[in-house]
């Protein structure tokens, strides 16, 4: 990956906070609505580390007991 590729990726990261940050310094939003959006991204980000830790235990055990191992974190969330 080229720096320049890095740069971008680097600003479309924090482009979220600083859009966040604007509309949270800008506007007046409900707590049910800031609550929702929270756990929107509460959900979203479990569900990213989840894609990332079943796909390295495919990688590095059979699927015999990664499957297994995925339900029973799956059920632990919930």
């Amino acid at each position: 990956m080229s720096l320049g590729e890095v740069i971008f990726w680097a600003i479309v990261s924090i482009s979220g906070i600083l859009f966040g940050a604007f509309i949270g310094t800008n506007f007046q939003s409900k707590h049910n609505s800031i609550a929702k959006t929270m756990a929107i991204a509460a959900g979203l980000l479990i569900a990213a580390a989840t894609i990332e830790l079943v796909n390295d235990a495919v990688e590095n055990i059979s699927l015999t007991y990664a499957i297994p191992a995925f339900i029973i974190g799956a059920l632990g969330f919930s």
